[in-house]
């Protein structure tokens, strides 16, 4: 599949088969992710992949509890990758307090994307959570405090046969050329 093909498969599913997951695809999701570029090469990841059925239990109920029925469907998967950030590099932060970046969410976010399109490319479904309880997960999963968790990643094989047709802003709406194009901004009402 080509990478243009490999965006368009890649959804947020909430419908998972009971299916397992092979650990190496999962490894190989990981794999991916180290690729993923980070300033001043910080790499200031690690994963922690889950996929004994009674720790991917504790991480539903962990992802679930925080907002109640929020999350639900994370007990259908039968696999997780829970993604952490610590603390990028002295040069990446120093390079981020010029400008005020903290470049370290950046890198996290570039890994998210390569870990779910990799998970694509071998035909697995993925959903990134936000909204889960970090204190919980922590001590699940013995993940020390220096870490925070930034997301939590399912992993599984859809019920769906195709994916949805993604809703997007259009193209117009979303780029300039050359220069900030201000009609967009007065027409959609952020002035």
């Amino acid at each position: 599949m080509d990478f243009s093909e490999l965006v368009r498969r890649r959804e947020s599913c909430r419908s998972y088969t009971d299916r397992p997951v092979p650990r190496e695809k999962l490894v190989a999701c990981v794999e991916a992710a180290r690729m993923a570029p980070s300033a001043c090469n910080s790499q200031p990841w690690h994963f922690v992949i889950v996929d004994e059925p009674e720790q991917q239990k504790a991480l539903a109920e962990a992802t679930d509890n925080f907002i109640p029925g929020m999350n639900a469907f994370a007990a259908q998967a039968p696999a997780s990758i829970i993604v952490l950030e610590g603390k990028a590099t002295l040069m990446a932060r120093l390079g981020g307090s010029i400008n005020h970046q903290y470049y370290a969410h950046m890198d996290v976010g570039n890994a998210l994307a390569y870990l779910t399109l990799a998970a694509a490319d071998q035909g697995l479904a993925t959903c990134i959570l936000g909204v889960f309880n970090e204190k919980q997960l922590k001590a699940a999963f013995a993940i020390p405090e220096s870490f925070r968790i930034r997301a939590v990643v399912l992993c599984g094989y859809t019920k769906r046969e195709e994916p949805r047709a993604k809703r997007r802003k259009a193209l117009d709406e979303i780029l300039s050329v050359n220069s900030f194009n201000r009609k967009n901004e007065k027409e959609s009402g952020n002035e």
